[in-house]
């Protein structure tokens, strides 16, 4: 049977990237939590999933992938930023978490998830 079936907790999400319009599907609940990190960095969730589609750490397959796993890098960063420890950071700490400005990104907070430094 294709499709989806009425069960489903995939939401659809219209997204800019680059001014162009495009969709990705995702839960419900990483919905609701893109929305959450939005708000608290005080940027749109096209201007998010801008950054996470042109990020270069982002090596995901997809870009659906690539936005699920900043959503969960954002976290990660979080819980290293309050513990002060470095479990599940990349190589070269330019996941979402720890380099979300960059020369093109929107500004962060010093010492936030999102900013240069910690």
């Amino acid at each position: 049977m294709a499709g989806k079936s009425p069960e489903s907790s995939l939401i659809v999400r219209n997204i800019r990237i680059c001014g162009r319009r495009t969709s990705v599907k995702l839960e419900a609940f990483e919905v609701q939590v893109l929305a959450r990190i939005c708000a608290a960095e005080n940027i749109t969730i096209h201007e998010f999933c801008e950054w996470v589609d042109r990020h270069p750490a982002r090596k995901e397959s997809s870009r659906t992938g690539r936005i699920r796993m900043a959503i969960l890098d954002y976290f990660v960063a979080l819980h290293d930023t309050a513990s002060d420890r470095q479990i599940g950071e990349p190589d070269d700490a330019a996941a979402v978490g720890r380099n979300y400005k960059g020369s093109s990104g929107p500004v962060r907070q010093a010492g936030g998830p999102m900013s240069h430094g910690r």
